[in-house]
């Protein structure tokens, strides 16, 4: 009997494709703490939510077994190294942590300027001052697919080291850089491509990553090649399960800024310990930085932030129920909202940011946007800088090995990045929907004296205040999340807390929108081969049956709406 394409299809991946079969991996399981939240915030949204936070706990147990890692050292002590001999920082990473790796560069771009404004001007100091400056301007954060993918996913690139390889190229590294590789799984190609590149130019390189490295070593030959490779400083940040299993925008990526943003800020203050500045910070080892963790943990923990963060998601749930839409303002931070927003559409198949050349796609369900500048001034504002585009042509794809895109080039040049409007155009954009505008204040040791100016741009609006435990600040109401915020010079803690909120707050909204199942993403869309291996395992896992009889249906849908894979296993489940 003549076996169907679709079986042909998927009896291929399964013999042929094994190296994205991940469902080995500590990030890909479930987590015990959240196996029945899908149950549990639907009964009691505040419930749900601290079933969510509880997860963050295991980011804190794992950072405590890092304050005396050699490898940290060595990296603390080969950036300080760098920033002196006026070399440059790369960050490189795919998807969650390629956003991480441009919000790095973000933080050390605009911490370095504002240290060098803050110096004495002595004769020593100005030395300084310029050091920090040149520093802001030697570094840089490559996300797979250019910066298109901090907006949309750019789907495929991730199965390419080759396509890793040429964004590195395209950056002319030098012998003395420091080039940090970021991939949550340990497995992803076309990060692991970046770091054999930066070898090859001679760079320090690191790779940083969430499972444990002998797992990787033993399963994954492209891992093991990269963690084996002597001339590589691997460091292992395993925290376990992610709350939303396979979700490493969660604890993997938040344990991952909480690492190096520590590296980068203990650079800084021992930079700092000779001038005027040596006693603004007090953070000064890791273990200093685990007890300010804990400390901004607990406080997002305590009952009055999770109730505030439950109204915050029923308000969204009710919101999109009647196919409304969200816009986020922010009088800072704009980045990492935007990164959130960004990563809901991989993650549950919600709609991307509309671009002005496609008017008929849909609307996305919630947009971060900057009310008092354009697009173009945005992205400055943004990240210090024009985004960077991939201007690739056919014959550049047909040289890295892809006759699939060399056929149809997918568009990520600079303007196509820029018809996406986060600026004040937004607002036009989306001006057909009905609007709910949550206007986000964030005060800490930096922005508290700020003015604060109220936006009134959509008939529904609320504020979400989130507020360093210090502010007197008469801006504060009943939504004001009042957190343990310790001030240090790249505001660390501040970037974390509005990474945790927001990701609780979309998850959280998910699950209370049928999302998720148990603690399983069920909105999978199977893009790229580890998102098959995925919507694989979560059908196997749920139907409870065999891996093979899931393969079967998978392909078999894929066959069937080859044009449509959205939201592919919650069709099939």
């Amino acid at each position: 009997m003549h076996k169907q394409v679709w079986e042909l299809d998927a009896d291929n991946f399964i013999n042929n494709e094994t190296p994205f079969h991940l469902g080995f991996l500590v990030t890909e399981s479930s987590h015990p703490y959240t196996k029945n939240l899908s149950k549990t915030i639907q009964d009691n949204t505040a419930n749900g939510i601290s079933q969510l936070l509880s997860v963050d706990s295991d980011i804190s147990k794992t950072f405590s077994k890092c304050h005396n890692n050699p490898e940290l050292q060595n990296l603390k002590g080969k950036i300080t190294k760098s920033v002196l001999e006026e070399n440059r920082i790369i960050f490189s990473g795919c998807g969650s942590t390629g956003r991480l790796a441009v919000l790095l560069e973000s933080m050390w771009r605009k911490g370095c300027l504002r240290l060098a404004d803050k110096l004495d001007k002595t004769e020593e100091n100005s030395k300084l001052g310029e050091l920090l400056k040149k520093s802001a301007s030697n570094v840089r954060g490559i996300i797979t697919g250019g910066d298109r993918a901090l907006i949309k996913s750019v789907e495929n690139f991730e199965d390419y080291q080759e396509f890793g390889r040429q964004q590195v190229r395209e950056l002319n590294l030098n012998s003395g850089d420091i080039f940090i590789a970021i991939s949550e799984g340990g497995e992803t190609s076309s990060v692991i491509g970046t770091a054999h590149e930066a070898l090859k130019n001679e760079c320090n390189t690191f790779f940083i990553f969430n499972n444990p490295s002998d797992l990787l070593c033993k399963n994954i030959e492209r891992s093991r090649i990269l963690i084996e490779n002597p001339k590589v400083s691997s460091i292992d940040l395993t925290t376990g399960p992610m709350s939303i299993s396979g979700s490493t925008r969660m604890q993997a990526t938040s344990m991952e800024l909480l690492t190096i943003g520590s590296i980068l800020e203990l650079v800084l203050i021992n930079i700092l310990q000779k001038t005027n500045l040596k006693d603004d910070y007090t953070l000064k080892t890791l273990k200093d930085y685990s007890t300010a963790f804990n400390s901004l943990l607990h406080s997002l923990q305590d009952n009055k932030s999770t109730n505030i963060l439950a109204s915050l998601v029923e308000l969204e749930e009710q919101v999109y129920t009647k196919k409304e839409m969200i816009i986020y303002t922010i009088n800072d931070f704009l980045l990492d909202i935007f990164t959130d927003t960004t990563e809901r559409t991989p993650t549950f198949s919600t709609p991307a940011l509309k671009s002005t050349f496609a008017k008929n796609d849909p609307s996305p369900w919630a947009a971060a946007l900057q009310p008092k500048m354009n697009t173009r001034e945005t992205w400055m504002e943004m990240i210090g800088r024009e985004p960077v585009g991939l201007d690739w042509d056919s014959k550049l794809y047909n040289i890295l090995g892809s006759p699939e895109l060399e056929k149809n080039p997918p568009l990520l040049g600079k303007e196509e990045i820029y018809s996406y409007k986060i600026g004040s155009e937004g607002f036009e954009v989306y001006n057909n929907n009905k609007l709910t505008h949550i206007e986000i204040v964030i005060l800490d040791a930096t922005s508290r004296k700020s003015k604060i100016e109220e936006q009134n741009f959509c008939s529904s609006k609320l504020r979400l205040i989130i507020s360093d435990s210090n502010s007197n600040s008469t801006y504060l109401d009943k939504n004001t999340l009042e957190l343990k915020i310790q001030d240090t010079p790249l505001r660390l803690f501040t970037h974390i807390a509005a990474k945790l909120v927001f990701n609780t707050i979309s998850t959280g909204t998910m699950a209370r929108l049928g999302r998720i199942q148990g603690n399983w993403m069920v909105e999978v869309t199977p893009s790229n081969k580890k998102l098959i291996d995925r919507s694989i395992r979560i059908i196997s896992d749920l139907k409870s049956i065999s891996y093979r009889e899931a393969s079967y249906m998978v392909f078999k849908e894929i066959y069937k709406n080859p044009n449509d894979l959205s939201s592919l296993v919650a069709r099939l489940l």
